[in-house]
């Protein structure tokens, strides 16, 4: 029997790629059609999850390329930018960034810095440099993508729209919250202005800014905005997409966050349903519904609950992403807290050390994420009466705050007095 194609990711910007690869316009030779066709087989052998097999004709459409066109050509570009997104399907993002970097060295050289075909470089470069916690590389290139798309495009339209809130979530990823706002109320009313407004777009603007009143703690704003979003996804999607299910999940969050626990469990519960029914049991999406879920149980206060779910959702993070991403560490926290609430201090204790670690990798010593973990592990120390280990890591907690203050003090204008 014939295994039918999954659902990949980047599928449709690869078909966009494709149509833009440009493959016949060097003459209707054999070698040409090879090109495009080992191209398209990439992309179907991937859905298919034959990666190896994908990759390697990716890697022959490649070498075409270089042949009939040299190496600093358009169409080995997109050539590179195609094999990188097969590993951006399956989240070998480090595997992905060295080709994404040369696939844009190659198209600057090409067709210079500010071509518009180099947001098809920029976005996915971008995307990738978030998902290994690069952030400041990744505000760099959407500010790019934002001024391209302007100049082409024009401040009204709605891909600048888009560009406005994808460097808005740049700026929540460095905490530069003040620049992060306007951006996103510019490109709702740029939405709501248009003269065909796209309502899937309108609700996803809407969570971006409910995203940012929750982080700086104005919930208040953030609750209607997010019912508001939930009921376009559901007109427009159904009740049982994806999307839904995704925007029921961040409702969740919110009324977790008020306290509110059966109206979070009853969404977190329905988000999990859909993905389970949509994608199948034991997918990423379902990940994040367990770990949402085992949340509400814990601030309920039922610990025994939480941990099973914890554990489940910890298993699906690191058979997609690896033992090193940072949604383990989101499960590694999660199931720690949970035995420890049960007084088993002695097993979660090595899971806050190993989220310690992977948290220190992937944004250093001194971020403040680290240093969260940094107290809830002195925490558990110091209800172990192990005052020793406790102290070392306080000490190491006021030094991250004192460099955190510092930094703060030397990025605060100065006030000159007559």
């Amino acid at each position: 029997m014939r295994t039918q194609p999954q659902r990949t990711k980047c599928r449709p910007l690869v078909l966009a790629l494709i149509g833009l690869l440009a493959w016949g316009s060097a003459g209707a030779n054999t070698e040409v059609w090879d090109g495009e066709a080992l191209t398209e087989r990439a992309i179907e052998l991937l859905g298919r999850g034959d990666q190896q097999g994908a990759v390697r004709l990716a890697q022959e459409a490649g070498s075409i390329a270089k042949k009939i066109y040299g190496e600093a050509s358009q169409q080995v570009a997109f050539s590179l930018l195609v094999e990188s997104l097969i590993f951006s399907e399956k989240n070998q993002y480090d595997k992905a960034l060295p080709l994404q970097e040369k696939a844009l060295t190659v198209h600057e050289q090409a067709m210079g810095a500010e071509h518009p075909e180099g947001l098809f470089f920029l976005k996915p470069l971008a995307a990738t440099l978030t998902e290994l916690s690069q952030f400041d590389r990744a505000l760099k290139l959407r500010q790019r993508v934002l001024a391209i798309v302007e100049k082409a495009m024009g401040p009204e339209h709605h891909d600048t729209a888009e560009a406005l809130i994808l460097l808005s979530a740049s700026y929540l990823l460095v905490a530069q919250f003040d620049k992060a706002l306007p951006l996103q109320l510019r490109a709702q009313d740029i939405i709501d202005r248009s003269d065909e407004p796209n309502k899937i777009w309108a609700a996803a603007g809407l969570m971006v800014i409910a995203n940012t009143y929750t982080t700086l703690a104005q919930l208040d704003k953030a609750l209607p905005l997010q019912i508001h979003a939930l009921s376009i996804f559901e007109m427009e999607t159904g009740s049982e997409s994806i999307p839904t299910a995704s925007m029921a999940l961040q409702l969740s969050s919110t009324y977790l966050a008020l306290d509110r626990h059966d109206e979070a469990l009853f969404l977190a519960r329905r988000a999990e349903a859909i993905y389970t029914k949509e994608l199948g049991p034991d997918q990423l999406e379902n990940a994040q519904a367990l770990a949402q879920i085992a949340d509400v149980y814990m601030s309920a206060g039922q610990a025994e609950m939480a941990v099973s779910l914890y554990t489940k959702a910890l298993e699906i993070w690191e058979r997609f992403q690896g033992s090193e991403s940072a949604s383990v560490t989101v499960g590694l926290i999660g199931l720690a807290s949970a035995l420890s609430d049960m007084g088993e201090y002695e097993k979660s204790l090595p899971l806050q050390h190993r989220a310690l670690a992977i948290r220190e990798k992937l944004v250093g010593e001194d971020h403040p994420g680290t240093t969260n973990t940094l107290v809830s592990l002195a925490n558990k120390y110091g209800f172990l009466a192990q005052y020793d280990k406790e102290l070392s890591l306080r000490i190491r907690i006021l030094s991250n705050n004192e460099k955190v203050l510092d930094q703060t003090i030397r990025q605060r204008p100065t006030v000159y007095r007559a």
